[in-house]
């Protein structure tokens, strides 16, 4: 296609004005010509929709460390909602924020939502929710006093979350924890959970002068299926509850 016929069809698409070089020799050889390249003036609207785009990239970009710890707690349950931090939000149903009253004085800090805490957007929500909760009663906690959370706020399909999925999830975790002023005592449902509050663990920075207390998942007793081991594990966690009911109380 020669420069006239390139001309012809760029108006034809409603694509020019097109520019050309100023004086091309009229001996310039069809070849040379057509090298020469064609530039394009963009319209108004098109370089409006451009920032446009730029703009909403910059919007939806997620949240950093630092403006999080700056939360209060309706922002914090707002960037929690829409988070992209990590590869979770391509797999989730709902964001599972953390549950309960700001002023509790007991957290019950699990790892991560199960599949029906992820269809109801609370954690631990159904049987092991419940069971929580007689576990809470058994040692004259209500549920007013307790705020359930976990270290990740969305439904991992692998099982326990990856490191990477940890740490994208932390500064959430942990503004709860700051926001938590009245929490005196935190109880660690399973091994992820508390290994996250050992001294040596990640959520040190935030968890202040507070009792540290783990214990099983309830999801542990409801997987025993034996007699014998749901049990033990019944066992275990009542000699924990108790531990926890004596430093909740100490620190009253």
């Amino acid at each position: 296609m020669n420069v006239q016929s390139r001309r012809r069809f760029l108006d034809a698409m409603g694509l020019g004005p097109a520019w050309t070089l100023r004086s091309a020799p009229a001996s310039m050889p069809e070849s040379i010509a057509e090298s020469v390249p064609v530039f394009i003036a963009a319209s108004a609207a098109a370089v409006e929709s451009a920032v446009d785009s730029a703009a909403s990239v910059a919007v939806d970009a997620p949240p950093s460390a630092q403006a999080i710890a700056a939360m209060n707690w309706d922002q914090l349950a707002a960037a929690a909602a829409s988070c992209t931090r990590c590869d979770l939000c391509h797999s989730r149903s709902h964001v599972v924020f953390g549950r309960g009253a700001t002023d509790a004085t007991l957290i019950a800090l699990g790892s991560a939502p199960n599949r029906g805490d992820d269809e109801a957007g609370t954690p631990l929500s159904g049987a092991p929710g419940q069971l929580l909760e007689n576990m809470l009663r058994a040692i004259d906690l209500v549920p007013q006093q307790v705020y359930v959370t976990n270290l990740v706020k969305c439904h991992a399909p692998a099982g326990a979350a990856t490191a990477d999925q940890l740490t994208a999830c932390r500064p959430y975790l942990e503004r709860e924890l700051v926001l938590l002023t009245q929490a005196r005592t935190l109880l660690a449902l399973g091994q992820q959970a508390a290994r996250s509050v050992l001294p040596s663990g990640p959520l040190q920075d935030a968890l202040g002068v507070r009792a540290i207390v783990a214990t099983l998942h309830p999801d542990d007793i409801l997987r025993s299926v034996q007699a014998a081991a749901m049990a033990a594990a019944k066992a275990r966690i009542w000699r924990d509850l108790c531990m926890a009911q004596g430093a909740h109380a100490a620190l009253a």
